[in-house]
């Protein structure tokens, strides 16, 4: 996958990203490798990356179902909340909005 999509996929910086990457290459967990297009690259997991992908997959199974379970108990879609949340930050972000809510009391 490429850094671009990475980026897009988990909603952080290409900063972050590339920061991330460099240490899990250094891990080996992880190694760039060759795309069609001559000017990009991509990561790609080695074997040592892919054994502790299928062990992570098992704990983040469980984390949903713990998710699942605590949105049951207190009957609220928590994932779509924390969603709609995120969406919402891009649109207009916690500091914009606390500088709006200073200059609304300013007034």
């Amino acid at each position: 996958m490429s850094v671009t999509d990475l980026c897009g996929r988990m909603r952080i910086t290409q900063g972050a990203v590339s920061q991330t990457i460099k240490l899990m290459e250094q891990d080996g967990l992880i190694k760039r490798v060759s795309t069609d297009d001559s000017r990009s690259r991509a990561v790609a997991l080695t074997p040592e990356g892919s054994a502790l992908q299928s062990r992570l997959a098992a704990q983040w199974e469980l984390r949903l179902a713990a998710t699942s379970d605590l949105e049951a108990e207190i009957g609220a879609p928590l994932r779509l909340i924390l969603e709609n949340a995120v969406q919402a930050l891009e649109r207009d972000g916690f500091a914009e909005r606390l500088a709006r809510m200073q200059s609304d009391t300013d007034t």
